[in-house]
């Protein structure tokens, strides 16, 4: 799978060696006929494939060494990739000498200092490349979120719109005006921050503070409804508060333990986590105790997050998430339906991504 998407990139690049190859040996060839040596084209193409190569053979360097350094300091960055430009310039030069049966000679050492400015462009130009393609990657990937957002809006607008939620919503204000006016009030104002968040956010990006936010939001007025039936836990690493997820990212899978956990005559437990691992990586978990899914069904629900099977009806808000959570922070996330107890009853949703924290403008 790796390799089938390597290979655009791979054909790319020996289209580009093979390109600059022959574009400089016809070069040569026109230049030579200038003063009446007769050669051909062929031999040329052959003597300049070697160098192009090389730097080919270079890129892979190139861009591992352009995408860890993109947020070092300039003062770090600028002789770090002076540096790389001129080993890589020795390298190339130093295979080139080998593939003619060339020795180490001071005329070779004068034509590698003599062509170190080259180098330097050749490499600027590869390193500038990529950048360009990286730019352009997160632009695509960022257009692509706000789609995903905007429609993620439109169906939580619609789900807080059905009539039964508004209508259980409303009837639990109007059973509290008498009794407990100012819990009335206060359930309609989590329903107007609701409808807010829907309508008014923009962001591609918020803080897990603000998404827990508006789960709380959702969960008050859900205990509202069902009161000691729906209990609700927190533990929520401090530490976690300013990292960026996806905007709706979290609600969705709430409100399905909800719907889905909260049986009648039976009490439900709702627990939301969030840590950070392996110094780098946040975690997050929604954990219930209703009933869950068996076996197989946690092995289909699986494989359509994985994008290894399409997804039932009862299953595409869990993989809207994912794809949402995907197209946030690439496929370096990574979602998993497990058991709550060994018994296997429960559910429990484990989210891994990157810990990405919004850039401060520097002093």
């Amino acid at each position: 799978m790796r390799l089938t998407r390597s290979l655009p990139r791979v054909a790319g690049l020996a289209a580009a060696v093979l390109g600059v190859t022959s574009l400089l040996a016809l070069q040569n060839w026109a230049a030579v006929r200038q003063i009446g040596r007769p050669v051909s084209w062929g031999r040329l193409w052959l003597a300049e494939l070697p160098l192009w190569m090389s730097w080919a053979a270079c890129v892979p360097f190139i861009v591992a060494l352009v995408t860890r350094s993109g947020r070092w300091p300039v003062a770090v960055r600028v002789p770090v990739h002076f540096g790389a430009a001129l080993a890589c310039h020795v390298a190339v030069f130093s295979v080139v000498a080998l593939t003619r049966g060339e020795a180490s000679t001071p005329e070779l050492r004068f034509a590698i200092v003599r062509s170190a400015g080259t180098a330097l462009i050749i490499y600027g130009a590869i390193a500038a490349a990529v950048v360009a393609f990286d730019r352009s990657t997160q632009a695509r990937r960022a257009a692509a979120l706000s789609a995903a957002l905007a429609r993620a809006r439109l169906d939580r607008l619609r789900a807080q719109l059905r009539p039964h939620f508004l209508f259980n919503t409303l009837n639990t204000a109007v059973a509290l005006v008498r009794r407990e006016p100012e819990a009335a009030a206060q359930v309609l104002l989590e329903l107007s921050s609701l409808l807010r968040r829907c309508l008014v956010s923009n962001e591609r990006g918020v803080s897990l503070a603000a998404e827990l936010g508006f789960c709380r939001s959702y969960l008050r007025i859900q205990r509202r409804r069902f009161g000691p039936r729906l209990r609700v836990a927190w533990r929520i690493d401090p530490a976690t508060a300013d990292v960026e997820v996806p905007a709706l990212c979290l609600q969705p899978l709430v409100e399905n333990a909800v719907l889905h956990g909260l049986r009648p005559g039976r009490s439900l437990r709702i627990e939301l986590r969030a840590r950070i691992v392996d110094s780098d990586r946040l975690r997050l978990e929604i954990v219930d105790d209703g009933p869950g899914l068996d076996a197989h069904q946690r092995h289909e629900a699986q494989r359509a997050l994985d994008g290894r099977a399409p997804s039932t009806s009862s299953g595409i808000g869990l993989r809207t998430t994912a794809a949402r959570l995907r197209l946030h922070a690439g496929r370096s996330v990574r979602i998993r339906l497990l058991p709550t107890t060994a018994a296997g009853h429960g559910l429990r949703i484990v989210i891994d991504l990157p810990a990405r924290r919004p850039q401060r403008p520097s002093p």
